[in-house]
């Protein structure tokens, strides 16, 4: 079943913005792992369940129930971009802010 393609459009920018969003959860995890290192493997396992269930929440409510081929594809560019201009300032503020509760 086709969909339309300003539909489409916005479930890519959902994606997105998605990317983004996990981009900073795993910069905010990255400092409390430099601080913490022997959760690392915490960490990680908790950010692999954050994307697999963002994931599954973003087809389910945004893509009706069907993972379209563009999802991952805009879910990394959104990871790109927030990684390639935002990253280091969040994450030296991460690592400070960890560093300052732990």
């Amino acid at each position: 079943m086709e969909q339309p393609l300003l539909l489409q459009s916005g479930q890519f920018l959902w994606s997105v913005a998605l990317g983004a969003a996990l981009g900073i959860v795993y910069d905010l995890l990255r400092g409390l792992r430099r601080n913490l290192r022997g959760l690392t493997h915490l960490l990680d396992f908790v950010f692999s369940l954050t994307v697999l269930l963002s994931g599954l929440l973003l087809a389910l409510f945004v893509g009706g129930g069907q993972y379209r081929l563009f999802m991952p594809l805009g879910t990394a560019l959104g990871a790109a971009i927030y990684f390639l201009t935002l990253s280091r300032p969040v994450a030296r503020l991460s690592c400070a802010f960890w560093r300052l509760i732990t």
